[in-house]
């Protein structure tokens, strides 16, 4: 599982500044389709790529939920469309691509990194446990490459920090 999950504790120290996470704080990213991570991965080699495909389930006794900062409302209700315009100028401003990607400081990610904060420290909406963060890439532009359909990304931060190993409740 070691390559394929989130980076071990005893290597977070190798852990940079990404979208939503924070420097040195192991943080397990998945994204909606393989395409997505190979563009998210910096277009790896293909010899050196693995994939796994995962599922959200409920776990102690309890539904978690993410919070959803993509660009597109997701359901076509009413209700939806609120909560979406609602936190529109949050997503948008979330959402800036990054000016200079080989740059150590990235001001694009200073807001998406308090929200990632605001999340690791275990918010509830309603009756619900936030545990992560959904959403979109920056790396696939759909009108200008075209490609079509909704491209995501989740980042779900660790919920007990170990000297060595993973997350127990991740895994």
């Amino acid at each position: 599982m070691g390559d394929i999950f989130h980076v071990p504790f005893e290597l977070r120290h190798n852990i940079d500044s990404n979208r939503y996470s924070i420097p040195g704080y192991p943080t397990l990213y998945l994204s909606n389709s393989i395409f997505l991570a190979y563009k998210e991965l910096g277009e790896p080699d293909y010899n050196n790529l693995y994939v796994s495909k995962f599922y959200h389930i409920k776990y102690s006794n309890h539904s978690g939920t993410l919070l959803d900062m993509t660009n597109k409302p997701l359901y076509d209700t009413v209700e939806f469309k609120f909560k979406f315009l609602a936190r529109w100028i949050l997503t948008m401003a979330c959402s800036v691509k990054v000016g200079f990607p080989d740059s150590p400081f990235k001001p694009e990610y200073i807001l998406p990194q308090i929200i990632f904060q605001w999340v690791k420290n275990n918010i509830n909406i309603g009756l619900r446990k936030v545990i992560g963060v959904k959403y979109s890439s920056t790396k696939i532009i759909d009108s200008k490459e075209g490609f079509y359909g909704g491209f995501y990304n989740t980042a779900i931060p660790i919920h007990h920090s170990n000297k060595n190993g993973y997350c127990d409740v991740l895994v």
